[in-house]
């Protein structure tokens, strides 16, 4: 995903009053390409990934880690390094869903 992610990602400051076509719930592996490939095949919508942290773990190479073969610095990343192009980061966590208002409900209100 890194050849497609922008230098900077657009980083939503205030999520408050802020609408999206798709928001995506967490910024890990299946997140982050659930995200791309929602995209890539739908151009000209408004797309969210929700997610706290600021790094990002490539889990399934823990289990190298533990083999030896990856040390565990190798499978961290900088979250905003792998934001795919079109997308806003909303660096907060989900707190609450409303599906029937079509709300997400953030840490940072």
């Amino acid at each position: 995903m890194t050849d497609t992610a922008p230098s900077t990602p657009n980083l939503a400051s205030t999520a408050r009053g802020l609408t999206y076509d798709v928001v995506v719930v967490g910024g890990g592996a299946a997140g982050l390409s659930t995200a791309a490939s929602i995209l890539k095949r739908r151009g000209g919508i408004t797309l969210a990934i929700i997610e706290p942290s600021g790094s990002h773990f490539y889990q399934p190479g823990w289990t190298l880690v533990g083999g030896g073969v990856f040390k565990q610095s190798q499978t961290r990343r900088a979250e905003k390094k792998l934001i795919p192009a079109g997308a806003d980061w909303v660096q907060a966590a989900a707190t609450g869903f409303e599906p029937e208002a079509n709300l997400v409900h953030l840490s940072n209100g």
